[in-house]
């Protein structure tokens, strides 16, 4: 598969049927190859919110100007009980085509690690973490009850059956370059269904 093919100091791109679960093998295989883990007590740098979840197949992307070595958070909403769970999907350094039909049937657990950006997977925020904090671009809370952000973008929904709970991604890039890092909420079992596609663009300097 030519996707297997990886040149030293390069993003390793996830090619063929993108997304397939052929290609989370590459995934931790990058992973186990690298010395450039992230710490998970490692201290944000930058906190960004992302938790505009709509109940349809969606597609955004948001732009973040970061630095070397400057550790980003990315703060995930979900809602408990229905079956959704955020993924990281993958690391290009193109805009991937995005087809659900070709997500993983299976729950991703690795986390992408490489000479030029580390991310990892998104895992629960503790109850007594103070990386729920944010200065989001998205999702910022200005006090009020409107159902939209100051940015125009539509609150997380609290009040959902299940109740909701935060989940956190840290990247941390090594070189200097633009990455699109790629998350998704979406059922393994249903992955056509509802699906929320984040893509954070990411121009390291």
């Amino acid at each position: 598969m030519q996707g297997n093919i990886k040149v030293p100091g390069n993003v390793p791109e996830l090619k063929a049927r993108i997304f397939s679960e052929e290609e989370n093998t590459e995934v931790e295989s990058a992973e186990n190859n690298h010395t450039n883990s992230l710490n998970p007590n490692e201290s944000c740098d930058q906190i960004i919110k992302l938790g505009d979840i709509i109940n349809s197949v969606n597609e955004k992307i948001i732009s973040i100007n970061s630095t070397v070595n400057n550790v980003l958070c990315i703060n995930l909403d979900s809602v408990n009980g229905n079956g959704f769970v955020w993924t990281l999907l993958g690391v290009h350094k193109k805009k991937p085509l995005i087809d659900p039909s070709n997500f993983p049937t299976k729950r991703v657990t690795q986390s992408y690690v490489s000479p030029d950006i580390s991310v990892t997977n998104p895992v629960p925020i503790p109850k007594n973490s103070n990386t729920n904090k944010d200065d989001s671009i998205n999702n910022k809370q200005d006090g009020s009850q409107n159902n939209t952000t100051t940015n125009h973008f539509p609150k997380p929904r609290e009040q959902l059956v299940g109740g909701s709970s935060m989940l956190i991604s840290k990247i941390k890039p090594h070189k200097p370059g633009k990455y699109f890092i790629v998350y998704s909420y979406y059922r393994p079992f249903d992955p056509t269904r509802d699906t929320n596609t984040r893509i954070v663009e990411l121009n390291v300097q």
